[in-house]
Order: structure tokens, then sequence, then C-alpha cells
């Protein structure tokens, strides 16, 4: 929720975070797999949630960087 707000907001480093904490979801997901050897539907489901979020948050941070971008 954190990350959502600052997103919001704008700073810098948010396009960053966002990549982080989906990356960081996926990595969850993928050692609670390896570690209890259980399957959950909510698995795949989160770990789409946060690919979604670290491919969402790379574009934005290229299209941050491209000319014309910007207030």
């Amino acid at each position: 929720m954190t990350i959502a707000v600052a997103a919001r907001r704008g700073p810098p480093w948010a396009d960053a975070a966002v990549v982080l904490a989906g990356l960081a979801l996926v990595g969850w997901i993928v050692g609670e797999v390896a570690f209890l050897r259980t399957f959950s539907w909510m698995q795949p489901v989160c770990a789409g949630y946060g690919a979604l979020l670290a491919v969402l948050g790379w574009r934005s941070a290229r299209s941050a960087g491209a000319p014309g971008h910007g207030a």
C-alpha cells in the first residue's frame, strides 16, 4: 500500500520500488512452494500479480526516461 501511494505521488524512486515489490512477491511465492511443497490456487495468482507489478514498474521507468515525458 505504501508503494502504491508513493507511485501515485510520483517520486523518482517509485518505479524502482514497484519493480522491487513485484520481484519480492514472485520470489516469496517461489520460496514458499519450494519450502512447503504444497500448492494453492492463490500462489499462481499472487506470482502473476507480482510479475505484473514488476513489468509495469519497469515500463513506467523506461517511459519516464523517454524524451518528451515528464512534468
